[in-house]
């Protein structure tokens, strides 16, 4: 039994570790277990020791009631952002905008006009900017047209997102919503990353305008530029406007949340590793403030 192996040792000295499992997966009389949270070791192995992902790769879920282990199929060994474009539904759509954002400030840059628009459906912008739309004014369609310029090879999006004069942040409060009903009914599957992201992007926005708000009222200058969830938490903070409880709520959405929104598709580990449990955990909690998005 392998128990992370990859991170009792040298990291650079993967390769070597990988190769001594083989070598003893040769002998007949052997059988190994490897165990791991490292997501690159786990993509890594399986294909070096080219494992049955049906029979011999799988991800482990534990009921936090019953606190049963459950392992279900081996999943994210390939392309998940490729997956998506050949197989989109409504919460993959949704969960791809990080994605998208990321290629067009790779290839467009930070000031692109689709950077910027997307990055107005990723913070809640409640008040005018000099770079970013308001987020409720931002629509479905617009952040269609922006998938398909990008991602040419995506398929289905018109009979998918069918709703195309909606706000696009109203269709991810509904998804969240969805989502969170559903792992209470256990019609969710846990492992989906699609799910997380969703739930991830919902509570960072939720989070913001309620910061934005109690500013607002206070008479608080508006943020703007980068880095805009810390800057809104510097200015709530130095302001005084939050009581014990909720600083505490908001340091769990620093914490939890910006390797979902802030991501690309070499960073999937964050997002496995977490438990869309302890998402949907958060995500009631910034829900009992009752802020309007």
């Amino acid at each position: 039994i392998f128990d992370d192996i990859a991170d009792s040792f040298d990291y650079k000295n993967k390769y070597a570790i990988i190769e001594y499992i083989q070598e003893l997966r040769k002998h007949r009389n052997v059988r190994t277990i490897i165990l791991t949270h490292n997501f690159d070791f786990y993509r890594t192995i399986s294909s070096r020791l080219s494992l049955n992902r049906e029979h011999n790769v799988f991800l482990a879920t534990k009921d936090p009631v019953t606190r049963v282990v459950k392992l279900k199929q081996g999943q994210f060994l390939y392309n998940l952002l490729l997956n998506w474009i050949k197989n989109p539904n409504n919460k993959r759509l949704l969960a791809m905008l990080p994605f998208v954002r990321n290629l067009i400030e790779y290839i467009q840059g930070e000031n692109s006009v689709d950077y910027l628009l997307l990055t107005s459906c990723l913070h809640n912008i409640k008040r005018e900017d000099p770079k970013l739309r308001i987020t409720k004014t931002v629509l479905v369609d617009e952040v269609r047209v922006i998938y398909q310029t990008t991602l040419p090879t995506i398929t289905n999006i018109e009979s998918v997102w069918i709703n195309g004069d909606q706000p696009w942040i109203d269709m991810l409060v509904t998804e969240a919503r969805n989502v969170s009903e559903e792992l209470d009914n256990g019609q969710l599957d846990e492992i989906s990353l699609e799910n997380k992201i969703v739930l991830a992007m919902t509570i960072r926005l939720i989070a913001e305008a309620f910061m934005e708000k109690k500013l607002l009222e206070h008479g608080a200058p508006p943020v703007s530029g980068n880095n805009r969830f810390g800057k809104l938490f510097d200015s709530f903070g130095s302001h005084n406007l939050g009581n014990e409880s909720e600083y505490a709520i908001l340091n769990r959405v620093s914490l939890m949340t910006p390797e979902q929104i802030h991501m690309n598709s070499f960073m999937y580990e964050p997002l496995v590793d977490m438990s869309i449990r302890s998402l949907k955990t958060l995500y009631m909690d910034v829900c009992k403030w009752n802020i309007s998005l």
